[in-house]
């Protein structure tokens, strides 16, 4: 596959967190969650939280504990889910974890283990994966949310960092901060079909529309 030149545009990430915005309304259940667009989901690496925001009132709705040093977010298209990369300190804790939070109770339902470091992350327009950038290991992980288990571990860049799919989820875009490039990955091989030099420390990345 290939991604035309003019659908990129570079956004720079806040090194203290990041913001997302909840997408679909979910299926109707007995707690439905946030109807879309109407709550934005904040990750904060001081107090190691999640801060929910009515973008309707423009207020702190809840505040949800998460594991040490969160850095990134992505909701699931159905609105159901919520999912947050906590980097944790690779020489302190090891591995990372990727906490499950259910967005119609604001609560962690679960979390899963990466081997080493989460930092960016996004979620496939199917919901069923979500793919994982690790800094230390300079990879991209594919991981089955249904299990949590690593399907594929696919080599990037030094310091793999902020992630972007394509909408549809053929490719996934990868700034990688040490090397100052960025991969694009095919994700149905699991390889890199191009690598983009963009100069000194790219961190977050964000695809046009259209």
């Amino acid at each position: 596959m290939t991604l035309s030149a003019h659908r990129l545009r570079w956004l720079a990430a806040a090194a203290a967190g990041a913001l997302v915005l909840a997408g679909l309304a979910a299926p109707a259940s007995a707690t439905p969650a946030p109807a879309a667009g109407t709550t934005a989901y904040v990750t904060g690496t001081g107090p190691d939280t999640v801060s929910v925001i009515s973008t309707a009132t423009n207020t702190v709705t809840a505040t949800i504990p998460v594991s040490y040093k969160p850095m990134s977010a992505a909701v699931t298209p159905d609105g159901s889910t919520l999912y947050v990369a906590d980097h944790g300190i690779p020489e302190v804790h090891g591995s990372g974890t990727v906490a499950v939070i259910s967005t119609a109770t604001d609560t962690v339902t679960g979390t899963f283990d990466t081997p080493t470091a989460p930092t960016g992350l996004a979620i496939s327009p199917d919901g069923d994966s979500a793919y994982v950038t690790s800094k230390a290991g300079g990879d991209l992980l594919a991981v089955d949310v249904s299990t949590g288990a690593v399907a594929a571990t696919i080599p990037t860049g030094t310091s793999a960092d902020g992630v972007v799919l394509t909408p549809d989820g053929g490719e996934a875009l990868v700034t990688n901060s040490g090397s100052g490039d960025v991969s694009v990955v095919d994700l149905d091989s699991g390889t890199v079909a191009a690598t983009i030099a963009v100069g000194k420390h790219p961190t977050g990345i964000a695809l046009a529309a259209g």
